[in-house]
């Protein structure tokens, strides 16, 4: 919404907010250095029309006006409460807490822009930040690594950074920027919209570089094939995302090629090579390739959307070495896909796919398991806290003195944070839309493990080398479990204004299948979520 006031513009409105969180050699969270917007209708070739008839005589013709500069204030809410029923994190005792949990996260973002006031060049400049709380009514006692009940109430900058446009074809940035490229697979932004426009999604604060970036589209607002073709390039370093541990410094270099057909439909690449170092001199140099696109059609009263992404991660790492292998390999392969069809406005199907690359020893000389961006969420129970809190104890027990042998180093890198990993993955939900606001939707995930989950402990001292999950048992069979949801929304998106205001209910039962072996039991949880946030393109 833009109003004119004085020479400023001044608008208020809920804007997003972004992510966070994998093990040595793990997915790589490359920024998107794409930041334009796609063209404003699909590039089309046309032939030149005729020439009219000359005007018996000419008005003059007044220049249009120069467009004033732009200040825009934003403010983004997300809170969540969840409830959780506990279950065993490792075989020693330590089980999680069936307590309350609530999470809260306040955006404020102020940009800049000059407009056309300096004929082809305009001024561009951005500074926002989040404060994040989260709290447990009762956290847990016992001590583990990135724990999804981790009390958190910190003041996050997420950006500030300044930058030059060339008319239409260039753009020059540099400072601190966050990151989203395809579904999120690599780098995702955690902005508080994936919270209204996914099912089964609670987003956190998102990867975040001190940024110089080069951006080129130089056949926009051209009749070419070509007029939606975006090319950059950017160095980074890194402060926060899903792979630093601790003091860990890191820089990475990112190139992409992203080309518009139309507004909804794209394909791209991009390239992200990393240099990251811990503070015991250990550390990863990796390359990654990313694949990804979006493709959207109507046919009437059906709309349909195909989203795709896949991704290669090759390298080494001397992070959590072993007496045999100082330096281990890295060759990881994920891919995540999503199909949706609505029909008529009133029923949405939707079928998410993903495959991530397994790894079931630490002792082999190479790290095969591809871990997923935390934000790119499949479920509430799984991913997001099962596996969460028994990877993040992992390093603990692993640490006991009366283990055989020596614990590697690193193992607090094993933890998950709540990202998928090392998983074959399907979840097909279904949603009707109730009321002009209202939908009622739900799924059932069903996943696998390509390889047994191993506990670098209980696969040492148990299993003589042999993958044991972290509740020391052998798996029975691949399959994880089969994770039922269920959710209700109520989206409200005034015509006059911005901004929208969605409540939403989620439940979900995890039955827990042969890789999980040691659980007895059924694993529930509960979630309410409010947010404000910007209009976005889904309105299901």
């Amino acid at each position: 919404m833009r109003m004119p006031f004085a020479p400023l513009l001044l608008t208020l409105a809920a804007t997003p907010v972004l992510a966070q969180e994998p093990p040595p050699g793990a997915t790589t969270p490359a920024a998107d250095p794409t930041p334009v917007a796609p063209p404003a209708a699909a590039p089309v070739v046309v032939a030149p029309a005729p020439a009219p008839a000359p005007a018996a005589a000419a008005e003059p013709v007044s220049a249009p006006p120069i467009p004033p500069p732009m200040l825009t204030l934003g403010v983004g809410l997300l809170g969540a409460s969840q409830r959780t029923s506990s279950f065993a994190a490792d075989r020693f005792g330590a089980v999680t807490s069936s307590e309350p949990e609530v999470a809260a996260r306040t955006r404020t973002e102020l940009k800049f822009d000059s407009g056309k006031r300096l004929g082809k060049l305009a001024a561009m400049a951005a500074l926002s930040g989040e404060w994040v709380r989260n709290y447990a009514a009762e956290p847990v006692q016992w001590d583990g690594d990135r724990l999804p009940d981790a009390n958190v109430n910190a003041y996050m900058p997420t950006e500030a950074w300044a930058g030059w446009r060339f008319g239409e074809v260039a753009q020059i940035r540099a400072g601190l920027m966050t990151s989203q490229w395809g579904m999120g697979l690599l780098a995702n932004d955690g902005a508080q919209a994936q919270a209204g426009d996914n099912w089964f999604t609670l987003p956190k604060v998102g990867d975040r570089v001190v940024r110089g970036a080069l951006v080129l589209t130089p056949f926009r607002g051209e009749a070419s094939a070509l007029a939606g073709l975006v090319v950059s390039a950017a160095v980074d370093h890194v402060v926060a995302d899903d792979i630093l541990v601790g003091n860990d410094e890191a820089e990475q270099i990112v190139a992409a090629v992203k080309l518009y057909t139309a507004v909804d439909r794209w394909f791209g690449a991009y390239y992200v090579a990393r240099n990251q170092t811990a503070t015991s001199g250990r550390g990863l140099r990796i390359h990654a390739v990313d694949l990804a696109g979006d493709y959207a059609r109507s046919m009437g009263d059906i709309k349909m959307r195909l989203q795709g992404e896949a991704a290669i991660i090759a390298g080494s790492t001397t992070l959590a070495p072993t007496p045999e292998f100082k330096t281990h390999d890295v060759m990881q392969f994920g891919a995540v896909g999503r199909a949706t069809v609505q029909f008529a406005g009133a029923l949405q199907a939707e079928l998410d796919a993903l495959y991530l690359s397994g790894d079931a020893s630490l002792d082999d000389g190479k790290i095969t398991n591809f871990r997923a961006d935390p934000n790119l969420q499949f479920g509430l129970v799984l991913f997001q806290r099962l596996l969460a809190a028994q990877s993040g104890r992992a390093r603990v027990s692993a640490s006991d003195p009366d283990l055989v042998g020596v614990a590697n180093v690193d193992l607090d890198r094993i933890a998950t944070g709540g990202a998928a990993t090392s998983t074959i993955a399907v979840f097909p939900k279904f949603g009707w839309k109730a009321a002009d606001a209202l939908s009622i939707y739900g799924g059932a995930l069903l996943a696998w493990s390509p390889l047994p989950l191993a506990d670098p402990r209980a696969s040492k001292t148990q299993g003589g080398g042999h993958a044991r999950n972290y509740l020391g048992n052998a798996p029975e069979g691949s399959y994880l479990g089969t994770e039922l949801d269920l959710g209700i929304r109520y989206r409200a998106r005034p015509d006059s204004l911005d901004y929208e205001v969605s409540l939403g209910c989620e439940a979900a039962a995890l039955l827990p299948g042969g890789v999980l072996s040691g659980l007895d039991q059924p694993v529930t949880a509960m979630r309410l979520v409010l947010a404000l946030q910007p209009k976005t393109t889904s309105n299901f």
